[in-house]
């Protein structure tokens, strides 16, 4: 029988996304001169908007998201930056760790083991939160890297020209105090989406962004795509053409499916999905298996009751419980382990924790943090023993313990299993340093080796709103 595997990855879409430049490519200029254009062709601010005042511009939006996210993750384990302490010119790491300590810093350090500036241990160092002043400043990079510049350029643009503002609220609120999870950041991020713009773009006005429009959607962009050409249009009823995508329907009362906007419908009713549900209804089914279900009230399952791990099921599990495949095999709301308790799988875990193994074919394991610089991993990641954000689980030589180690940044040594925080690494030189993405207009391969996030006719270049 299948298990899910002892593992859970601590990386979400904040991990890995295409490099951010933050300068104006030719496609940024493209995205700026087409906004730029509306105002001047009779699209005056004073015309087409209800409000002629700049509007807060989305860097500053991504500022704050990125503040709320380092927050998170430092409090959920996924990241462990502790900066509050910075070291005095001249003092020694001795004198730096003993100041630290009497702050509340937590080192552990073996009380038998003296301390030895000449011979000062680095794990030592990390643990106890003296050489952290990077990880924060890292783990923000690859972050922003999410945030595609041409947009980014796009909605400042339309911000300062008072089409649209942008409100973090939502999301930093919700990140305050949510539970800790892997997943919870793209889940927080998704549930906000709609509430992080306002637009100010009355109906039948020219528009280059679906958030610019005052009460519906940018009609004539291409389907799929944030930004390009066209004109703020009502949001379709049921029946309404929805072939430019889901942002053409009324969410109120309908779902886009098959190319046209179809009925929300109401409790009790058939369902192949949630969006196919009223807000507020889930669409649950009875069986594993079944492809149908109804829409029904959020209701938290019972001990060993179906539970939302499987894409079919659709009940989340009472707080005290959490929900993963039992021995059969069956996905359900089950006990929660403890931490460094016993467990089957890591979604048995509590927030991030892992389940980490002795060996692959354990049954069980052992709930624990995510690795900090220095601390015990294991390469093979269905055992379990996995490390932060910005960390990678190294290595030496294959009789070495490998320990998680922070992920080079660009001029740093890298290979095949110590990978670039953000740029690329030629895994075939044994010297291999960590080089910058490419430009636009060089030979590529594929999308991970552009700065833009985009090889295409094997060069690199750079998304447009279109």
């Amino acid at each position: 029988m299948q298990r899910v595997p002892a593992h859970r990855s601590s990386r979400s879409a904040f991990g890995r996304p295409p490099r951010l430049a933050w300068r104006q490519s030719g496609a940024a200029v493209a995205a700026l001169s087409l906004i730029v254009g509306f105002v001047a062709t009779g699209c005056r601010a004073g015309d087409d908007t209800v409000d002629t005042s700049p509007g807060t511009p989305y860097t500053s939006y991504i500022a704050d998201v990125t503040k709320a996210v380092l927050s998170y993750e430092e409090r959920c384990g996924l990241l462990d930056c502790r900066l509050g302490i910075p070291r005095q010119p001249g003092e020694t790491l001795c004198s730096y760790e003993a100041r630290c300590v009497q702050f509340g810093c937590k080192c552990d350090r073996p009380a038998t083991v003296g301390c030895d500036d000449s011979s000062y241990d680095s794990s030592y160092q990390n643990r106890c939160g003296l050489l952290d002043p990077t990880r924060e400043a890292e783990r923000q990079q690859t972050i922003l890297l999410s945030y595609p510049a041409y947009l980014t350029t796009a909605r400042d643009v339309s911000a300062k020209a008072a089409r649209v503002t942008y409100d973090s609220t939502c999301v930093v609120s919700a990140l305050k105090d949510a539970p800790c999870s892997a997943a919870q950041v793209d889940l927080v991020r998704t549930g906000c989406a709609t509430k992080e713009a306002t637009g100010r773009v009355v109906a039948g006005r020219i528009c280059g962004l679906h958030e610019e429009c005052k009460a519906g959607y940018c009609k004539g962009l291409a389907a799929g795509s944030p930004c390009g050409h066209g004109t703020c249009a009502p949001l379709g009823n049921v029946g309404a053409d929805c072939t430019e995508g889901a942002v053409a329907c009324d969410p109120a009362s309908t779902y886009c499916g098959g190319g046209s906007c179809l009925p929300r419908v109401a409790e009790g009713a058939q369902c192949s999905d949630t969006s196919g549900c009223v807000d507020g209804l889930f669409c649950v089914r009875a069986q594993l298996g079944d492809s149908q279900g109804k829409c029904q009230k959020p209701v938290f399952g019972q001990k060993g009751d179906l539970c939302d791990l499987d894409v079919k099921a659709g009940k989340p599990c009472a707080s005290n419980l959490a929900c993963y495949q039992d021995s059969m095999g069956r996905t359900l709301c089950q006990d929660r382990a403890q931490s460094r308790g016993a467990c089957p799988t890591s979604e048995a875990c509590p927030g991030t924790q892992t389940c980490a193994r002795a060996v692959a074919t354990a049954q069980s394991g052992i709930c624990q943090p995510l690795g900090k610089p220095g601390d015990v991993c294991n390469i093979n990641t269905s055992l379990g023993q996995r490390c932060q954000n910005t960390l990678v689980c190294f290595a030496t030589d294959a009789m070495a313990q490998a320990v998680c180690v922070p992920q080079p940044d660009n001029g740093q040594p890298c290979n095949k299993d110590l990978a670039c925080l953000i740029g690329l690494c030629n895994v075939n030189d044994a010297n291999a340093k960590c080089t910058a993405k490419l430009g636009t207009g060089l030979a590529c391969s594929d999308n991970g080796q552009c700065n833009s996030g985009m090889c295409s006719g094997n060069l690199c270049k750079s998304p447009v709103c279109q």
